[in-house]
């Protein structure tokens, strides 16, 4: 989201801005490294298309997805918290006899080692939904079903088309609320300052990659 985005944008030095797929596509530096940012939207699909565009654009050599989500009770609120496994929890073909849900896949392991150190956070496994979680029967559910501890909205479509396109994907989720009942009060009163923070452990990231090939 724009609001997500901006924290990180006044770190960075932005060249151009141009549209792809109907995304703004950003491109520039960041502490001296060439990079790309997408602001995709809210939802899996959005996420999807985001990476697609920056693969367009910019043809990255890893992707990175930034954003909130809410803590499954294991997570607590403001912490970093570095994707593992993903799942896709809305996703429902059990009328036809299938398990609850769809397993999308694990990020890169080499990438969210990396993104671990610069954050400080913790690794959990994700729940990813076209839903703003606010209840707290079906955050439980979610935990319980899937034994993932971060619910949120982009992470597997984003790794879904990065996997489809061979980048090496990973993702860090700042606690915003519980998913529970008073989710979406936390997630207002939260969402500037984590991300503030996110944009300070991007900076630390990009720092890191000085010197590398």
């Amino acid at each position: 989201m724009p609001r997500e985005w901006a924290p990180i944008e006044k770190k960075a030095e932005i060249a151009s801005v141009t549209d792809v797929f109907g995304k703004k596509v950003y491109k520039g530096t960041f502490c001296g490294q060439p990079f790309a940012a997408c602001v995709s939207g809210i939802g899996k699909v959005a996420a999807a298309v985001g990476v697609a565009a920056l693969n367009e654009a910019f043809r990255p050599d890893t992707v990175i997805n930034v954003g909130v989500a809410g803590g499954l009770g294991a997570v607590r609120c403001n912490t970093a918290a570095v994707a593992g496994k993903v799942w896709q929890h809305d996703f429902d073909t059990t009328a036809a006899g299938d398990e609850p849900g769809l397993y999308t896949g694990e990020c890169d392991e080499k990438l969210s080692a990396e993104l671990l150190s610069a954050t400080g956070g913790v690794r959990a496994d994700v729940a990813t939904g076209d839903v703003f979680v606010a209840d707290a029967a079906k955050a439980a559910r979610i935990a319980r079903t899937f034994s993932v501890s971060v619910c949120e909205m982009e992470c597997a479509g984003a790794l879904a088309m990065a996997n489809a396109l061979g980048i090496p994907f990973a993702a860090v989720k700042y606690i915003s609320d519980g998913a529970e009942d008073a989710a979406a009060d936390s997630y207002r009163v939260t969402l500037d300052s984590l991300m503030e923070r996110a944009a300070d452990d991007l900076e630390r990231y990009f720092s890191s990659l000085r010197g590398k090939q």
